[in-house]
């Protein structure tokens, strides 16, 4: 909420302590959003601007005291930063027209006293530098004219650059120590041990997934998170390749016909197992690899 008096109308203004008071809290709120624009609260003590201290000398400036701002005058002959300061508030009083006296005029002042802060406890506040709306942040190239692009233009392309950098969103390998993370970052549990493959929605003729081990984990979405595979894997009977073994069951006789060396009964049948050679022991089915941390943004 804005105040402002319109002083514009005529038949005479009434210009009495209402008014006043009103005008005084314009300007008071006034300075507080300047204060506030400039990041000082309103507790505390603040340098604005000059108050150097050059051996036992301190030059004069303004200084911000718990809601005032002071002049503060040129000292001689003090102690410099350990030198303690005082706000001191004096009013001036008037004589009001039922003959009593009110101090309405007031000042306030620092003075060096005993009970007061010491300089060094002030924080100074810096200026507030004012940028040309043309400014261009990489100037290394000043030989085309105008600029390529102006600030504005850069700060939209790096937060176009930037949009993926949401809680939970993007992962990235990390390389380093774990205790090296940078700040706003974290590593990424779930990931741990786990490459990462992109999530296929290529479907079928009759509507089923191509790579159901790639796909959504809710079906008609695009919901990534589905997990699977093993580090290692034991062939089965129908993952062998088909194929015939041989084995030689003898020669053939003059006459014709196959030398029966394994029954004396003759049409009888007789089964023999090849020995695979095989112990069931699992293969790993890694890759070369190099291991890292996966981290994401959180802000």
């Amino acid at each position: 909420m804005s105040k402002k008096i319109d002083f514009s109308f005529s038949g005479g203004f009434p210009l009495d302590e209402t008014a006043l008071d009103k005008m005084q809290q314009a300007s008071v709120e006034f300075f507080k959003s300047i204060i506030a624009y400039i990041g000082v609260p309103e507790v505390g003590n603040y340098i604005l601007s000059g108050v150097t201290v050059t051996g036992t000398s301190i030059s004069s400036g303004w200084v911000y005291m718990d809601g005032d701002i002071i002049p503060f005058p040129a000292m001689t002959g003090t102690t410099g930063l350990t030198t303690k300061l005082l706000k001191q508030t004096v009013g001036e009083s008037v004589s009001f027209e039922d003959g009593g006296n009110h101090p309405v005029y007031i000042t306030s002042s620092v003075v060096v006293d005993a009970s007061g802060v010491e300089l060094s406890t002030f924080e100074r506040v810096n200026g507030i530098p004012v940028l040309p709306t043309n400014i261009v942040i990489d100037p290394a190239d000043l030989t085309n004219t105008p600029p390529d692009k102006t600030v504005l233009e850069r700060i939209i392309e790096l937060e176009k650059k930037t949009a993926i950098f949401v809680a939970d969103g993007v992962v990235f390998p990390w390389r380093k120590d774990k205790s090296l993370i940078p700040v706003g970052f974290q590593e990424v549990i779930d990931l741990r041990g786990k490459t990462v493959f992109g999530m296929d929605v290529t479907l079928n003729p009759d509507g089923s997934y191509k790579n159901p081990e790639f796909s959504p984990v809710t079906a008609g979405q695009n919901d990534p998170g589905r997990s699977g595979g093993n580090k290692n894997h034991i062939l089965t009977k129908d993952e062998l390749p088909n194929y015939n073994l041989e084995y030689h069951v003898g020669n053939e006789t003059v006459t014709g016909g196959p030398v029966n060396i394994r029954s004396s009964n003759a049409g009888g049948s007789y089964t023999n197992l090849i020995p695979s050679g095989g112990n069931d022991q699992p293969f790993s089915i890694l890759p070369p690899f190099e291991t890292v941390i996966f981290i994401e943004y959180i802000g």
